[in-house]
Order: C-alpha cells, then sequence, then structure tokens
C-alpha cells in the first residue's frame, strides 16, 4: 500500500493549480488577496447599462399566449385582449406593468418579448349576445366580447353592432 497523507490546505491538493484557467486568464495558483478586485471583473465585468425604454407609458399592447409542444401553429400568439401600459421598470433587463382597459392592474411583470404593440382597435369581435332589451325605443343587446373576461360584458345599441 503505497498511500501517502497530504496536506488539504496545499495548494498542491487543488488539481490544477498550475494550469491556465480558462475565464480568469491566468492561473488559479495566481489569485491572491492584491488582485481579487481585477478577477473580480474579469469573471463578472461592468453592469450592463439598463436598456432604453421601446414602449412608453398608455401605449396598447397584446400579451403573448403560452404555446405548448404540440399546439397548432396557425393559432394566434398573442391575446385578442388588449392591455395599456401602465409603467416601465428599469432593470436589466426591463420589464412593464400593464393594466387592462378597465384600468385594473394585471398582476407580475412583462418583457418586451412578451408584448406586442398595437392600435386601439375600433371594433371588438362579439363572441355572443346573451340578453336583449328595448331602452327608449332603441334594441339594446348584453354581449359578451371574445377572449375577453366577463366583466367587459356590457349593452350595446343594436346600431352599434355589424355582421362580419
Amino acid at each position: 500500500m503505497n498511500e501517502t497523507y497530504q496536506d488539504p490546505s496545499h495548494p498542491a491538493s487543488f488539481g490544477g493549480v498550475d494550469a491556465l484557467h480558462r475565464t480568469l486568464g491566468r492561473k488559479t495558483i495566481e489569485v491572491n488577496s492584491e488582485n481579487e478586485r481585477e478577477v473580480w471583473f474579469t469573471l463578472y465585468g461592468k453592469k450592463s447599462p439598463p436598456s432604453t425604454c421601446v414602449l412608453n407609458v398608455e401605449d396598447i399592447v397584446r400579451i403573448s399566449k403560452k404555446k405548448f409542444t404540440f399546439e397548432k401553429g396557425y393559432e394566434t400568439n398573442f391575446s385578442e385582449e388588449l392591455f395599456v401600459v401602465s409603467e416601465y421598470v428599469k432593470r436589466s433587463p426591463s420589464v412593464y406593468r400593464i393594466k387592462d382597459l378597465l384600468g385594473e392592474p394585471v398582476l407580475g411583470t412583462f418583457y418586451l418579448q412578451e408584448l406586442q404593440k398595437v392600435k386601439l382597435k375600433e371594433s371588438f369581435p362579439v363572441e355572443k349576445i346573451l340578453k336583449k332589451r328595448t331602452k327608449k325605443k332603441r334594441l339594446e343587446y348584453f354581449v359578451k366580447f371574445k377572449e375577453y373576461p366577463n366583466k367587459f360584458n356590457q349593452w350595446i345599441t343594436a346600431s352599434n353592432i355589424s355582421a362580419i
């Protein structure tokens, strides 16, 4: 049995101390308290400045839908529902807070890649007519809009509804 004791605190007990470390650009045995700041900057570098604001507050956006592995490719990648950018959060990478068209904030923050800037539509597709009534001699329908939650359901005059 040729086993010898090697002190674990001895530099030779650490593998590859005399080899050039690819990331450090020097041998690990050359790192000491005098050059630790320089080594730290070599590893982590300077903080990159936060990216510039691409979307402005009050811009109208859609949010991306989560697509699964076997999801249909011809289906839309972004929601039909529109949102308003309420805040730009400066950090790296930059994120945005949004609210729905009624002004209620949406929980969480969104990256630029998850948002798509759009123009506010003049008409919204109706999913179904829930009720109808006559008010002041005008016919009105209580409608549900396609891909919008029930809080957006509202009464609309029949003259404002058009067939597609």
